[in-house]
């Protein structure tokens, strides 16, 4: 369990896209204003990607718009979800990534760019290029792009997978 906390953890600072500190809805406002900044849209796909990215949110991060939830809260309840069912478990974290996933992939090809990861870990405050570029390198890309639910997998097995022993190429790309 320490080894999968470890990895929550990373991903807890993942989604304080303001870096304060903590997760809350100025963290939803601001990767949806990334995003959209970065992909430069449409003004009706604005507003869907507005409305899908708010939804993933308040779906699987904050129980509501106005909370706060600390990293502490996050891990306990991430463990709790764990422990009373892994299958039930890895299956949330399956429509969660595949979920904000398909709203990244803005041209609808089921495949994913370095330059769409570069914009989607950006959206979430990571502007490290050189380290989204190892990340994706890690994935073993082939004509220059990788399948989507490849990258959901990755993001799976980072979620759920307790074996130190396992290439985990997100552990990888946040370490």
């Amino acid at each position: 369990m320490d080894y999968l906390k470890k990895k929550w953890a990373l991903w807890y600072r993942s989604l304080d896209v303001n870096h304060d500190g903590s997760v809350s809805f100025d963290d939803v406002k601001e990767c949806q204003r990334k995003f959209v900044e970065l992909n430069q849209l449409t003004s009706e796909k604005i507003e869907q990607i507005r409305a899908d990215v708010e939804k993933w949110w308040t779906t699987f991060i904050l129980p509501s718009k106005d909370a706060t939830v600390t990293m502490e809260k996050f891990l306990e309840k991430l463990a709790e979800e764990y422990k009373s069912d892994k299958g039930a478990f890895v299956q949330k974290m399956n429509t969660c990534f595949s979920t904000i996933l398909n709203v990244f992939d803005t041209n609808a090809d089921r495949e994913i760019s370095v330059e769409e990861l570069i914009i989607s870990f950006k959206a979430f405050g990571q502007d490290n290029e050189k380290l989204i570029r190892q990340n994706f390198v890690l994935m073993e890309p082939k004509n220059e792009t990788v399948p989507l639910q490849q990258v959901v997998n990755a993001w799976v097995q980072f979620t759920t997978c307790a074996d130190e022993t396992k290439k985990d190429v997100i552990r990888d790309s946040f370490e």
